[in-house]
């Protein structure tokens, strides 16, 4: 009897504490402008590590990207990134031809660029910020708990200095010398990107992966610093952390909404992956090695 008012006791506050977090993210979403009866909608972005900032890949291997030295080190990086990556990904040849989608594909691939994924989807944001979380031996270490990051894009880009609106990447690179818009490639041979604070866009979903996620994108300009920490962030984005005694109805809700592994990453190998895990089976290659028993020891 014991035991069962304790289970009992813990599922409630499961409960309570992930009923708080969707009230904090509708929260959030209202102070942002993204609520009900607005025309902005809401992107999010799931972090297991609440510490985390909101850098590109790019340019997180670096202690301080902006300085000049490294700077050149970064864009010579991401112009190789981007040719090779486009010259070897034979599956996209004759399927993506835009420098844009070749750079989309890039990211959601795990290639490091300027770019940072977001989801129109809470669901899916909460899979990545729990994803591979024991939650049990985070807490006892007294980790960061996992967050969800709530962005509205159309703030972000009136603050940038673009209009109140998404932006197309397609007219990113204009160049008022030539009175032409720029590709990414092209944009690539010359001696910045061409704008400097990060900017939200649209992306055509191209691939299985970005249309699967409901993924969006921003996109960093010159300035190699965390979008958080550019100083206009608090009216455009927010914090929410999920705490640790809510995960276990964070992945209940995942499991009834059908957001797994497999739905967001739609390719064979996954498929596989997803029915190992539903059907409770380890392959022999990843299955534990037996620990040796130790011996008993004689009494003295």
């Amino acid at each position: 009897m014991k035991n069962t008012i304790v289970a009992t006791d813990a599922d409630r506050h499961a409960a309570a504490e992930w009923a708080r977090f969707l009230e904090d993210i509708n929260t959030a979403r209202g102070q942002l402008g993204c609520g009900k009866g607005s025309r902005h909608e809401a992107w999010f972005r799931g972090h297991i590590n609440s510490n985390y900032s909101l850098l590109p890949s790019l340019f997180r291997h670096f202690p301080d990207p902006n300085t000049k030295n490294i700077w050149d080190d970064i864009w010579q990086k991401e112009s190789d990134l981007y040719w090779e990556f486009s010259a070897r990904a034979r599956e996209l040849h004759g399927v993506i031809e835009s420098d844009w989608d070749i750079l989309f594909a890039m990211q959601h691939h795990g290639t490091p660029t300027r770019l940072l994924d977001w989801t129109e989807v809470l669901g899916v944001a909460i899979y990545f910020a729990i994803l591979n979380v024991d939650a049990t031996e985070q807490a006892g270490k007294q980790s960061p708990q996992p967050c969800v990051w709530v962005l509205n894009p159309y703030q972000l880009n009136e603050c940038s200095d673009w209009d109140a609106d998404l932006i197309s990447p397609s007219i990113l690179g204009w160049d008022e010398k030539s009175e032409t818009y720029y590709s990414y490639s092209e944009l690539l041979l010359e001696d910045g990107i061409g704008w400097d604070w990060p900017v939200a866009i649209y992306p055509r979903q191209r691939t299985s992966r970005i249309h699967a996620q409901r993924g969006k994108f921003t996109i960093h300009g010159n300035e190699f610093s965390p979008i958080d920490q550019f100083k206009d962030h608090p009216k455009y984005l927010r914090k929410v952390e999920l705490p640790w005694a809510a995960l276990p109805k964070a992945r209940e809700f995942l499991e009834l909404a059908g957001i797994n592994h497999y739905s967001l990453f739609p390719d064979l190998q996954n498929l596989s992956l997803h029915l190992r895990e539903k059907y409770a089976l380890v392959p022999t290659a990843k299955a534990p090695n037996p620990k040796p028993k130790s011996k008993p020891r004689r009494k003295q």
